[in-house]
């Protein structure tokens, strides 16, 4: 019953947010493995963690926009 009271942005929002963790907590250990375990040169390291920060920052970007804007005020007072 608890799901037809919930809109459906909420469900959608709860799908992308465990899709976010999920990855941060797969990408993480990853990256770490990375540093101590193998012999990449710097700027390989370098060039990962920026894809790392790319995908992680486009995930969350991505759960974000499933949560809708209030409307505020002013976008009343700019129908007159």
């Amino acid at each position: 019953m608890s799901s037809k009271k919930n809109p459906s942005w909420v469900r959608t929002a709860g799908i992308r947010t465990i899709v976010v963790v999920a990855l941060i907590a797969i990408v993480t250990p990853f990256w770490i493995y990375l540093i101590f375990f193998t012999k990449l040169p710097v700027l390989a390291l370098a060039v990962i963690a920026l894809v790392i920060l790319l995908l992680l920052s486009t995930a969350t970007a991505w759960t974000a926009t499933a949560i809708p804007r209030k409307r505020s005020d002013a976008d009343d007072d700019s129908d007159d």
